[in-house]
C-alpha cells in the first residue's frame, strides 16, 4: 500500500490545499492580484473555470496533490496582442489521486492490461471526451504506467461549453494491484497544447512513489 508520494511542482504553479473548501479563498484572492486588472473578464473567466473545474475533481477524488499556474500575458508583439480569439491568459491545473478498483468499477486487479481496456470508454453528462491519441503505455521514473491525451467538454461552468486539453498518467501500485495512482493534467490554452504536453510530460517523469515499508527522503 502507498505511505507517501511527491511530486515536483515548477515554482511558477501555486499548491493548492486538498481541501476543495480551503480553495474558494486562493481563488477569491488569485483572480483580484494586480497582475489581473487589465485582464478582460471573459479572459478571467477562463482561468476562473479551470479552477472550479480542478476543485469539482478534488472533490469527486481523493486528492492528495493539487497546484494551478494561471498568468497574465505579457506581449510585446502587435501580431500576437492583436490576434483574433487569442486569450491573453495561460492557465494549467494538475492533480494527484489514488484510486482502487471501486473507483474503476472493476472487481479485477489494476493491472496495466486491464486499465488500458478501461480507459477506452469516454464519460457522459457535464464532461465528455474525445481522444486525441489512443491511450498507450508509457515509462515514468517510478515505473510503467499508462498516459491518455483527450479533449475534454465541460457543460456545468457556465452558459458555454469550455474545452481542455486534459492528459493523464495511471501509475498501477505493484505488487497487489489494488490501487492505481491519477496524475491528471488540464489546461484550456488548446493553441499551446503540444508545448503544455510536453511539460505536463516533464513534470509526470518527476513522480515518486514509496510504499509502506520503504524509505523516504528526508
Amino acid at each position: 500500500m502507498i505511505d507517501s508520494m511527491r511530486l515536483d511542482i515548477p515554482a511558477a504553479w501555486e499548491q493548492l490545499p486538498t481541501d476543495p473548501e480551503d480553495v474558494e479563498p486562493f481563488l477569491t484572492a488569485h483572480l483580484v492580484a494586480e497582475k489581473w486588472v487589465d485582464v478582460a473578464p471573459t479572459d478571467r473567466r477562463i482561468v476562473e473555470n479551470a479552477v472550479r473545474r480542478l476543485v469539482n475533481e478534488m472533490s469527486a477524488l481523493r486528492c492528495t496533490i493539487a497546484a494551478v499556474f494561471a498568468d497574465a500575458v505579457e506581449s510585446d508583439s502587435p501580431a500576437e496582442s492583436d490576434e483574433p480569439g487569442l486569450p491573453s491568459v495561460l492557465c494549467a491545473t494538475v492533480l494527484v489521486a489514488v484510486l482502487t478498483r471501486r473507483d474503476l468499477g472493476t472487481p479485477l486487479q489494476l493491472t496495466p492490461e486491464v486499465l488500458l481496456a478501461a480507459l477506452g470508454s469516454a464519460a457522459r453528462g457535464p464532461v465528455s471526451y474525445r481522444d486525441l491519441q489512443a491511450p498507450e503505455p508509457v515509462a515514468l521514473g517510478v515505473g510503467a504506467a499508462l498516459h491518455t491525451r483527450r479533449l475534454q467538454r465541460v457543460d456545468d461552468l457556465g452558459p458555454e461549453p469550455m474545452e481542455m486539453l486534459m492528459e493523464q498518467y495511471y501509475v498501477p501500485v505493484e505488487p497487489e494491484f489494488e490501487q492505481v495512482v491519477l496524475i491528471q493534467f488540464a489546461t484550456p490554452a488548446l493553441h499551446l497544447g503540444e508545448e503544455f504536453s510536453k511539460l505536463f510530460a516533464a513534470i509526470a517523469g518527476t513522480f515518486a512513489l514509496y510504499r509502506e515499508g520503504e524509505p523516504t527522503p528526508a
